[in-house]
C-alpha cells in the first residue's frame, strides 16, 4: 500500500505549488542565506570592486566594510532587507555616530529590486578616524534580516584603531 496525504500535506503542497506558479516567491537558488566576502576596505566602488584595507587603522583613515549578502528570497522581484550595525569600543560602550549609539543601528531598511540578481551587496561606512577614538580593538556585528523569507543571519568581526 502507497502514501496517503491527510488533508493537510494536500493544502501545504497545494499553496506552495500556487506561490511557485504564481511567482509570488523566489526562493534564494536552495543558498542559505550568508553573509560572505567581507572586507575592510579604504574606498568602495561597486559589486567586487573595493580596495581592500587591513582590520586596522589609524587617524584619518575612514574605515569602509563591504560584504555580500546571498541565499536571499524574493516577492516579485523584489527583496526586503533591513541591515544593522553594532560597535562595540574598547571600553565596552556602543560607538557613537551622529549623536546616536552604534547598537543595532539601521544601516538600511528598504526593498530592493533584485529580480536578476542573486548576490547583494553592501557598503557600510564610518566617518574619518579622529583623535577622540579611543586606540585599541572595536568589536563588530552586522546584521540582515530577510523580511521575505523571514530569516535573520549576523557576521561577527572586529577593527582596532592604533
Amino acid at each position: 500500500m502507497g502514501w496517503i496525504p491527510n488533508n493537510k500535506t494536500v493544502l501545504l503542497a497545494g499553496v506552495l505549488l500556487m506561490a511557485t506558479l504564481a511567482g509570488c516567491i523566489e526562493p534564494g537558488k536552495g543558498e542559505t542565506l550568508s553573509i560572505g566576502d567581507f572586507h575592510f576596505c579604504a574606498g568602495i566602488r561597486g559589486l567586487d570592486m573595493y580596495d581592500e584595507h587591513p582590520n586596522t587603522f589609524k587617524e584619518g583613515e575612514q574605515i569602509f566594510m563591504y560584504f555580500e549578502l546571498t541565499g536571499f528570497e524574493k516577492k516579485e522581484g523584489i527583496a526586503d532587507i533591513i541591515q544593522t550595525l553594532t560597535i562595540i569600543t574598547p571600553k565596552g560602550d556602543p560607538f557613537v555616530l551622529e549623536g546616536k549609539p552604534v547598537e543595532s543601528y539601521v544601516m538600511i531598511d528598504e526593498e530592493i529590486p533584485a529580480k536578476d540578481m542573486d548576490v547583494l551587496w553592501f557598503d557600510n561606512h564610518l566617518p574619518p578616524v579622529n583623535e577622540s577614538w579611543a586606540k585599541g580593538t572595536y568589536d563588530v556585528k552586522i546584521a540582515v534580516t530577510d523580511r521575505v523569507a523571514e530569516k535573520t543571519v549576523s557576521y561577527n568581526t572586529e577593527f582596532i584603531i592604533l
